[in-house]
C-alpha cells in the first residue's frame, strides 16, 4: 500500500516535467509575432473601441454575451 502511495507521488512529482517539455514551433507562429507596423504612426488617425451587450437570446435565455467592436 505505501509503496503504491509512494509511486503515484513520484508520478504526480514528474508530471511537470513532461508537460513543460520544449515543443517545436508551430508554422503558424510567423503570423503570431507583431511587426513594426502594428505600432502606432504618426498621421493614422486612431480607432474607437464600442462595447456591447447581448442579453435577447430567444435560443439561449437567461445568457448574457459582451463583445467589443473597434472601429
Amino acid at each position: 500500500m505505501q509503496s503504491k502511495f509512494i509511486a503515484a507521488l513520484l508520478l504526480a512529482a514528474a508530471l511537470p516535467a513532461f508537460a513543460a517539455e520544449k515543443k517545436e514551433p508551430s508554422p503558424d507562429d510567423q503570423y503570431k509575432k507583431l511587426t513594426p507596423d502594428s505600432e502606432e504612426q504618426p498621421g493614422v488617425p486612431k480607432g474607437v473601441v464600442t462595447e456591447y451587450e447581448w442579453n435577447d437570446s430567444k435560443n439561449f435565455p437567461n445568457t448574457v454575451r459582451k463583445y467589443s467592436v473597434y472601429v
